[in-house]
């Protein structure tokens, strides 16, 4: 069985898929997005966003007044504490036009992106795992989900996150590859207590980054960034591993202490960071799909925003002809923070110069 033809088949339907639909739908696109889970459900993220990166990008798709009303607080300041000195109080990351970051936990912002898709006209489906694709000659021209039913577009979009089943039925070919340097931890805490100016707190001891992020829910997303021979060393226990190591960071560990736990512990554990080829014959990767990154700067988010708002653009100037324009303007937009990501993973400290 095959599908009424659209303009682009977007498998993956989180953040990078999502934003990419809703891009290509403001333009006038037929989309059809794929994704093989169903919504609401998690995804291992720390979620934590900039003004200027996927903030702007959910004013602009017209879901931000939403993501808002789901309770997480605006970040408009940042906190930064070295060893065992003081927390010193900055300005908020990258903070563009908004002014201020966010932290959204995944279970809420995807399922609202989803939401946004189907409002506005994106054919969604979900639970729908893609098994391979449709070529002519050498240009990809759809895909096939496990059904058997194939999906005929224009253009075939990879937003499936790092382990892409897109990329790896493409043959995307890798650019580049960095040895796995980090692990990280989380957790959220419920009672976290911000300062007044409430922002995202980060602590640097040795080479283990800490970090505080008050998200939805009136919980908070605690975190551990590690590198790989701490990691080696992780307790057995995790959820004690991750509180021992939060106490040792002096600003954060008295109020580790009057946390109320919620959940378990998510583990991410260590990961090449793959820069994979932008684009071939009628396909692209959007996201970690094409550049999955060490998730210790906590960059993914933004960089899916900014790559799916790029590729919407060049599709609508030239929907026969996206490939090269796109691999161009996907570098000159968002390699900067992953090269930033992969130098300095292996040590953070090295950063501070």
């Amino acid at each position: 069985m095959t599908s009424a033809p659209v303009d682009v088949v977007v498998v993956g339907g989180r953040v990078a898929g999502a934003l990419t639909a809703l891009r290509l739908r403001a333009r006038g696109a037929a989309v059809r997005l794929l994704e093989a889970r169903h919504f609401p459900s998690d995804t291992l993220s720390t979620h934590f966003f900039r003004g200027d990166g996927l903030v702007r990008s959910l004013a602009e798709v017209g879901v931000l007044d939403e993501v808002l009303a789901a309770g997480a607080p605006r970040l408009g300041c940042e906190y930064f504490a070295l060893d065992d000195g003081p927390a010193e109080q900055g300005p908020p990351q990258d903070p563009g036009e908004a002014g201020f970051c966010l932290s959204v936990r995944r279970v809420t912002l995807d399922a609202i992106l989803v939401g946004a898709c189907e409002r506005a006209g994106v054919d969604v489906r979900t639970d729908t795992k893609v098994t391979d694709v449709v070529a002519e000659g050498e240009r990809i021209v759809g895909v096939v989900d496990e059904a058997g039913e194939r999906h005929v577009a224009r253009a075939v979009v990879g937003a499936d996150g790092r382990r892409s089943r897109v990329a790896a039925l493409v043959g995307a070919p890798e650019d580049e590859r960095h040895p796995a340097a980090r692990a990280m931890y989380y957790r959220y805490g419920r009672g976290w207590e911000s300062p007044p100016d409430v922002g995202p707190e980060f602590s640097l001891v040795g080479d283990e980054f800490a970090y505080v992020f008050p998200s939805d829910g009136g919980l908070a997303c605690l975190a551990v960034s590690v590198p790989l021979a701490a990691h080696d060393e992780r307790d057995e226990d995790h959820a004690a591993d991750l509180e021992r190591r939060l106490q040792r960071h002096a600003t954060l560990a008295d109020r580790v202490r009057g946390l109320t736990w919620q959940g378990g512990v998510f583990t991410g554990l260590p990961a090449d960071s793959v820069l994979r080829r932008a684009s071939g014959p009628g396909w692209a990767l959007v996201g970690d799909a094409g550049t999955g990154q060490d998730p210790w700067a906590g960059l993914g988010m933004d960089t899916a925003a900014r790559q799916a708002e790029v590729f919407a653009e060049v599709f609508a100037e030239d929907p026969s002809d996206f490939e090269a324009a796109y691999a161009s303007r996907r570098r000159e937009q968002t390699l900067a923070g992953y090269d930033f990501a992969t130098r300095f993973a292996p040590d953070i400290r090295a950063m501070l110069g």
